[in-house]
């Protein structure tokens, strides 16, 4: 896919009390970018951020661009194991 990539860090918490501003927050990509969701400045975490990482891949997937997923926190692949959803942060 040709055009650039939006690399999104989102910062602090990823609750249920921060994850809706989080994804008001981001802005829906046009269909030449691709979305690069790095974690590596978010936490804590809880089962919410397996929510926003689903729909943010989701909004991805609509608009029909590549969606990576970076710097996934051992805290998020715990709790992607404990509810058996791996697929949500595979590579």
């Amino acid at each position: 896919m040709s055009g650039s990539a939006i690399t999104w860090m989102p910062e602090g918490p990823l609750t249920l009390a921060t994850v809706k501003r989080s994804l008001d927050s981001f802005s829906t990509p046009s269909r030449k970018q691709s979305v690069i969701l790095d974690l590596s400045r978010a936490g804590p975490f809880d089962s919410s951020a397996l929510a926003f990482i689903a729909i943010m891949k989701r909004r991805a997937v609509k608009q029909g661009v590549s969606f990576t997923l970076r710097n996934v926190p051992d805290a998020i692949r715990s709790l992607a194991e404990i509810y058996d959803l791996q697929e949500f942060i595979a590579s």
